[in-house]
C-alpha cells in the first residue's frame, strides 16, 4: 500500500515519496516489507545500466520492526535483483558516518568504503 510508504518515507529526503512512487519502472525499483497489513519497511533503489552500477537509494524500517532483520532481507534482495541484470557489476550505497547501525550492516553484507563525502550547512 503506497499509502503507508508515503507516510515512513522521511520528509525533506533528496526525493520526495510521491516522485518515487511515479517513476517507478524497470530502473527504479521500490521492494516493501509488509506486516499485519502495514507497511515496516521499505528499499527503494535505481539501476543506471549504461554505467554498469545499482544506486540503493533509501532504506527505511519503523522503529518498530527493526531488530528484525528487516533491513537486511530488504538489501540483500535488492542485491539479488540488480545482479541479475547483467549490465550491472556494483552496488553503491551511502550512509552518514553517524549512523553506525546501518554503516555495520552494510559491512556485514559486504559493502566497502570507498569513499568518504563531506556535507556543508548554511543556516540563515
Amino acid at each position: 500500500d503506497f499509502k503507508d510508504f508515503l507516510n515512513i518515507h522521511p520528509q525533506g529526503a533528496y526525493f520526495n515519496a510521491h516522485d518515487i512512487v511515479q517513476n517507478l519502472n524497470d530502473l527504479h525499483n521500490l521492494i516493501m516489507v509488509v506486516l499485519d497489513d502495514k507497511v515496516v519497511g521499505y528499499v527503494y533503489y535505481e539501476d543506471f545500466k549504461a554505467d554498469g552500477f545499482t544506486d540503493i537509494c533509501f532504506l527505511n524500517v519503523l522503529p518498530s520492526a527493526q531488530n528484525k532483520k528487516i533491513g537486511t532481507k530488504l538489501i540483500e534482495k535488492a542485491i539479488e535483483d540488480s545482479f541479475k541484470k547483467s549490465e550491472i557489476k556494483k552496488i553503491e550505497i551511502s550512509v552518514r558516518v553517524d549512523n553506525t547501525a546501518a554503516f555495520r550492516l552494510y559491512q556485514r553484507l559486504g559493502f566497502k568504503e570507498t569513499i568518504t563525502y563531506l556535507a556543508y550547512e548554511l543556516k540563515f
